[in-house]
């Protein structure tokens, strides 16, 4: 009796290594870099302005609609 395959064809191919993500997308290197930031550049501006205004980081999370934790991440110094 023969057998159909081995086990081992019907495993999932491995994932490509980093140095292969970044080669490949070198226009794009931030593809590999872990989890998008939530705030866009312009919005951490927003977000900067409103904090040397005087605001609160709980009052400008609630109008930028994130987290207050998201406000400490991306404005170094709002303690």
């Amino acid at each position: 009796m023969r057998l159909l395959t081995s086990p081992r064809r019907w495993a999932s191919p491995a994932p490509p290594s980093i140095a292969t993500c970044r080669a490949r997308n070198e226009a794009r290197s931030r593809a590999c870099r872990g989890w998008p930031s939530v705030l866009a550049p312009a919005t951490i501006e927003a977000a900067r302005r409103l904090y040397d205004a005087g605001h609160a980081p709980a009052v400008i999370a609630t109008a930028l609609g994130v987290s207050r934790a998201t406000i400490y991440r991306h404005l170094p110094g709002a303690e």
